[in-house]
Parts: C-alpha cells; structure tokens; sequence
C-alpha cells in the first residue's frame, strides 16, 4: 500500500501535479483511494463516487475615474457597488435557478436509481444542523428539486470574496470600482472551461448606465 499526504488542498494544491508527474513511476497502482470526504452521518455507510466540479471568474464594474463625494454627487452619479450587486444578483431567478443562459443544456440528467436513493437519504433537517444554518433560515436552491438533488447533482453559485471599500476609512464617497469573485459549481456534463465562459458573457453583457463591466476567469482554484 501506498500512501500520499497532501496538505495544499485549500491553496489549489499547486505542487501536487508535478510531483506526481515527477514520481509517477512510483505513484502506480491497482486503484486508488481518496480520503478526503465525509461519511454521510454517523452508522450510515457512504461511498463518495462523484464530487462537483469548480470554476471561478472575477467580475469588476468600473464607473469612474476615481472617487467622488456623494453629498456633491450622489443620486445622477451610478455607483458601482450597486450595479455589482444587481449583477450578481440577476445570476439566480426567482425560482432558485441559476439565470446563465446555455448553463442548464450541459446538465446531465439525474438517473431513476441515483434519485431513489438519494429519496431514502435522511431529512433535510439533518443538513440544516450540518451547515449551522441560523435558526430560522430556509433552504434555497432550485425549486422542485430535493435538497440532495441540489447538493450532488445541480450546479451552484457562491460569491466568494467581495471588494469595494474597507469599513475601516470609508468616507461619504461614491467609489469608482468594485469587484467580485464567482465560485461555480459544476455538475455531469458541465465542461468548466465552457460554464465559465457562458458566466463572464452573462456578467459582462449589458452592465446599467453604461458601467463597464470587466470579467476574467479566476487562477485556479
């Protein structure tokens, strides 16, 4: 038996793919086993087959040159953190589902026995205790979907940083740019490459009052 220890995880795991390049003599084997997934809960037995994919794509929306005083300014003068967050905002509709146009057509869909099983998963209760959800919040995600539907087999948005202007030294201005990074989850089927393109079309398509609207796909992750 083989072991590899691999700690750079969070980071991207930057060294991982040349050393394994490096040492790929010594790295073969019959199968390999991953440990680095959850048991489902406690005296239920899991097998972690398939895990989501990820790419992630910074947005930034510019309106000015630099900041002006919003006392002098505020109303005519767009603010870019405002129309950052309609951007961000207009990505999920009003029925839970991602709004990226051509995202849902590389969907795989779910099959007979993977929702039979996922059926006879314990209650959504139990996930609610698991994430630490404040008392009070309801789940979100797509509508007509089960909560594991929507964790194993239904791509999801996080926004995952979020920059304008730190509490700290904020003054009565309208700032001249803000910026995000998108976090997207990708399911069966959904080449990341492709989602993260239809993304940036999405974020970068009609930006209010003219703001421009600048989008990248993010170092990986």
């Amino acid at each position: 038996m083989k072991f590899i220890i691999e700690g750079e995880e969070e980071i991207g795991s930057a060294n991982l793919e040349a050393f394994l390049a490096k040492y790929s003599g010594m790295m073969q084997a019959d199968f390999i086993v991953l440990s680095d997934t959850a048991n489902f809960d406690t005296g239920i037995p899991a097998l972690t087959y398939q895990l989501r994919g990820i790419c992630q794509v910074d947005v930034e929306v510019q309106c000015l040159e630099r900041p002006v005083h919003s006392g002098m300014w505020g109303g005519p003068v767009p603010d870019p953190v405002q129309i950052l967050c309609k951007l961000i905002a207009d990505l999920t509709d009003e029925k839970g589902a991602l709004n990226i146009p051509g995202l849902y057509s590389m969907v795989a869909k779910t099959g007979p026995q993977q929702l039979s099983a996922s059926a006879r998963c314990p209650s959504r209760r139990q996930v609610q205790a698991g994430s630490r959800d404040d008392e009070g919040m309801t789940l979100a995600g797509e509508k007509g979907f089960s909560v594991y539907e929507k964790l194993w087999t239904r791509p999801a948005l996080t926004v995952i940083a979020f920059e304008s202007r730190q509490f700290q030294g904020s003054s009565n201005q309208i700032v001249d740019t803000a910026r995000a990074r998108l976090s997207l989850r990708t399911v069966p089927n959904v080449d990341g490459n492709k989602a993260a393109a239809l993304l940036k079309k999405k974020l970068t398509r009609k930006a209010p009052y003219g703001a421009k609207s600048r989008s990248r796909r993010a170092a990986k992750p």
